[in-house]
């Protein structure tokens, strides 16, 4: 679900969905941890607290995995023992908007699913009010382990090129760069920094890499890759400029 990161995604709003995801996983006998992460949007840390304090008025164990890409929180039901997660994002959307994913089962949920929670959601609303979150324990798990993930899919040893990467300042920054340098890459960083304004882009929409195929060409690099604001699209631009159509991982 997605929409104006203040009027939609109120703190009765999210504690409130919070709530509600807590018994849909009670009513699947889904059982364990659940993580949570979010992309660097400003509104995106009092939206994760408040929808983690609905989560822990349920009796949920709740972890924070900070800032980290979609694809990660949706590999640690794979790689690890928790229950669920969900994603404070709102991938391509203006900054000003934000969103959030739910994840179950081991996948991204389905819409049947979606129609469940919103029948709970409507059975619970506003009939306690919110209030703060616990201290929620911060751990690393999610990102360290979709590092590892990545790093052992690839067929090494790789050729010693030189990439330009652009995260848009997003939930991939503090990934992708450690991965493509661990692989022995030859990095050329924009758009890489979390403490900059997030580039909320899609990736569909033509020029919104120009940047980057620019600085490809600048560089006399052999290959780009780009990343939208959460971390689960990339696009490949290759030595001579041309953008490649976006990839979406099926994790």
């Amino acid at each position: 679900m997605r929409g104006e990161a203040e009027s939609f995604f109120t703190n009765q709003f999210c504690f409130d969905l919070g709530r509600t995801f807590a018994k849909f996983l009670d009513h699947h006998k889904e059982s364990g941890p659940i993580a949570l992460g979010r992309d660097p949007r400003s509104s995106g840390q009092r939206i994760k607290d408040y929808f983690a304090s609905g989560l822990q008025f349920e009796g949920k164990e709740v972890l924070d995995q900070g800032i980290i890409p979609i694809p990660a929180l949706n590999w640690i039901l794979i790689s690890a023992p928790y229950s669920a997660s969900a994603m404070i994002s709102g991938s391509h959307i203006r900054e000003d908007l934000n969103g959030i994913k739910f994840f179950a089962f081991r996948k991204e949920i389905l819409k049947v699913h979606e129609k469940e929670i919103e029948e709970i959601y409507q059975g619970l609303k506003e009939k306690v009010s919110f209030r703060e979150a616990k201290e929620i324990p911060r751990e690393e798990k999610a990102e360290f382990s979709y590092r590892k993930m990545l790093i052992d899919l690839a067929e090494k040893p790789y050729p010693p090129w030189k990439v330009v990467l652009d995260t848009g300042n997003g939930a991939q920054t503090n990934v992708i760069p450690y991965v493509l340098e661990r692989l022995g890459l030859k990095l050329v960083k924009i758009n890489t920094d979390l403490g900059k304004p997030l580039i909320a882009r899609d990736t569909e929409i033509e020029g919104v890499f120009l940047e980057l195929q620019n600085k490809v060409l600048e560089e006399k690099a052999d290959l780009g890759i780009g990343f939208d604001a959460d971390g689960d699209r990339v696009v490949f631009i290759d030595e001579k400029g041309n953008l490649f159509p976006e990839i979406i991982p099926d994790v």
